[in-house]
C-alpha cells in the first residue's frame, strides 16, 4: 500500500494524500483506500479521483487526483480527505481506473475501457474514518450515471443505485491485483512446433483510441478480448515454404513475378523451379490461396485478435512490436518503394541504394517481440512491415455486428462473413509498399478475397 500526494485545501473540502513517512492529521478525515482485481498495468495504470456534486460535477479542479496504479505493490491505493471549515458532510466520490493511452484532456479518459465507480462517504465518527472503493472488472466498461446517481453494482455488472461506502475496512478481504478469474495467463498444452512461437492465452484491449489515420479501417471503438492459448510462425511464410505445396500439387502456384520489373522483386515467387527466392516472404497471393497453404501447413490463418495481441506484446499493447521507439524505419520494412515511373523520388525509409520490396527471412531490418515483452519465447519477425499479412477474420469495423457483444468480454472472436455481410477480409502489419505508420500495432486494412498484391503475404498459427 502506498499514500500519494500532499494536503489541499478548499471552502468545501480538502483532498489529502499523504506521502511515505508521513504523518496524517490529526484532525478528523476520511480514509478511503482504493481496490481492484483487474489485472496491471494490462488494463489499467492510473486511477483519477474526484469529488462530484448532487449533479455529477466536479467539486473543484483542484480535488482532483490522479494516482499512479502501474503496479501491484501501489495497490491498495489509499488518500485521504479532510472537511473544510467544520462541515462534516460525506460527499460523493467518483473513481475511474485506466490505461495511460487511454487519457485525453486533463487526465480524463476519453474510451470506455476504464472501470467506473461512484459512491457517498460514510458518516465522520471522528478521528480517521477508513473505508474502501472497489474498482471490479465485473463493471468494467460500464460507465456511471453520475446525474442519475447510478454506479455499477459489481455483483450484477448492471447499473444500481449508488451506494454509501461502509464505515471500517479489512484490508485483508479487499480484493488482489490481478484476482479477476479472467485475468490469469493460460499456458500453452505442450511445445510448438518448430518455427513457431507459443502465445499464452489472456485477456488484452483490442483496437486504440490512439492512432493517426491511414485508412477507413479505424481500431476504434476498442473491446475487452480473451484468448486461448495459441501458436504463430515466427517469420511470414516464404517463397520456399509455398514453392514445396505447389510442387507437390497442394497448391495454385501464387502470381510469378518479373526480377527485371519496374518495382524488383515485385512479385517474390518466380517459378517453380526457381529457388533463388526461397527465403522472401511469398506476396502476390489472394487470401484463399494463403487460407489453403495455411491448411496444407497443417495450421490455420491467426485472427485479427491474435495477431494483435502478439504484436501487441501480450497485453502489453505496444503501439509497435519493438516497443515505443518512434524511429519506424531502424526496425520496419516499410516506406521502401517508389512513388512511380513519373516520380521515381523513393519513400522515406528506402535507403540510398536500397532495392525497393520485402526483406528475405533473416534480413537486418526485423522487428519483433522478445522473451521478456513480456513473456514470449523466441522471436516473432516483421509483424510490422515486409508484407502485411492476411488473417482469418472477414473484414468489419470494430463498430460493427461482428465485434458487438452482450457481455464483458469477446472470447475467441472470428469475424464471419455471415455476420459482417461482405467478402473482403483483414489484413495487418503494414508493408515495404506503405507509409511508415502501418507499423502501428492497431492499423487494420482490408482487401477482397481474390486480390493478390504485391504488399500481402501471411503467417499462420496453430492453436495449442
Amino acid at each position: 500500500m502506498r499514500k500519494l500526494g500532499a494536503m489541499l485545501r478548499s471552502a468545501a473540502l480538502a483532498l489529502v494524500c499523504g506521502c511515505p513517512g508521513q504523518v496524517a492529521p490529526a484532525r478528523a478525515q476520511w480514509e478511503v483506500f482504493v481496490a481492484t482485481d483487474a489485472p496491471v498495468p494490462q488494463l489499467g495504470q492510473q486511477v483519477l479521483v474526484e469529488l462530484i456534486d448532487a449533479s455529477g460535477n466536479p467539486v473543484s479542479s483542484s480535488l482532483r487526483r490522479l494516482l499512479d496504479g502501474s503496479s501491484d505493490a501501489l495497490w491498495p491505493i489509499s488518500f485521504g480527505i479532510v472537511p473544510a471549515d467544520g462541515d462534516p458532510t460525506p460527499p460523493r466520490i467518483r473513481a475511474r481506473f485506466y490505461r495511460l493511452d487511454e487519457t485525453g484532456p486533463e487526465g480524463v479518459p476519453t474510451g470506455n475501457m476504464v472501470i467506473d465507480a461512484t459512491a457517498t462517504l460514510p458518516p465522520l465518527s471522528g478521528g480517521i474514518t477508513q473505508t474502501a472503493i472497489v474498482l471490479a472488472m465485473a463493471c468494467f466498461g460500464v460507465a456511471a450515471d453520475v446525474t442519475g446517481q447510478q454506479t455499477c453494482n459489481p455483483a450484477t455488472g448492471q447499473l444500481d443505485a449508488e451506494p454509501t461506502l461502509a464505515a471500517g475496512v479489512d484490508l485483508a478481504s479487499l480484493p488482489q491485483v490481478g484476482s479477476w478469474p479472467n485475468a490469469a495467463s493460460v499456458p500453452c498444452s505442450g511445445q510448438p512446433p518448430a518455427g513457431m512461437v507459443c502465445a499464452p492465452g489472456g485477456v488484452f484491449i483490442l483496437g486504440s483510441t490512439q492512432y493517426f489515420p491511414i485508412g477507413s479501417a479505424d481500431p476504434v471503438p476498442e473491446h475487452l478480448v480473451q484468448l486461448a492459448p495459441f501458436a504463430i510462425d515466427e517469420d511470414e511464410v516464404s517463397v520456399g515454404d509455398v514453392r514445396t505445396l505447389v510442387n507437390a500439387g497442394k497448391l495454385t502456384a501464387p502470381e510469378v513475378g518479373d526480377p527485371a520489373g519496374y518495382v524488383p522483386p515485385e512479385c517474390t515467387y518466380l517459378g517453380n523451379t526457381e529457388s533463388s527466392n526461397d527465403a522472401f516472404p511469398v506476396n502476390c497471393i489472394p487470401w484463399t490461396s494463403a487460407n489453403e497453404a495455411c491448411t496444407q501447413l497443417g495450421k490455420r490463418l491467426p485472427t485479427e485478435a491474435e495477431w494483435e495481441y502478439v504484436a501487441g506484446g501480450l497485453g502489453v499493447k505496444l503501439p509497435y512490436p519493438w516497443g515505443a521507439d518512434p524511429d519506424i524505419c531502424h526496425y520496419a520494412v516499410v516506406a521502401s518503394g517508389r512513388a512511380g515511373v513519373t516520380d521515381p523520388e523513393p519513400f522515406e525509409c528506402l535507403a540510398s541504394g536500397e532495392a525497393p520490396g520485402p526483406h528475405a527471412r533473416g534480413g537486418t531490418v526485423l522487428d519483433v517481440v522478445e522473451s521478456g515483452v513480456p513473456s514470449i519465447g523466441g522471436l516473432v519477425r516483421n509483424l510490422a512491415g515486409n508484407v502485411n499479412e492476411w488473417v482469418a477474420d472477414v473484414y468489419d469495423p470494430y463498430s460493427g455486428p461482428c465485434w458487438q457483444q452482450s457481455s464483458l468480454l469477446l472470447v475467441n472472436p472470428l469475424c464471419t462473413a455471415s455476420v459482417a455481410g461482405t467478402s473482403q477480409h483483414a489484413i495487418r502489419g503494414g508493408s515495404w509498399q506503405l507509409p511508415a505508420l502501418s507499423a502501428s500495432v492497431h492499423a487494420r486494412d482490408a482487401s477482397n478475397n481474390d486480390k493478390a498484391a504485391v504488399s500481402t503475404g501471411f503467417r499462420c498459427a496453430i492453436s495449442m
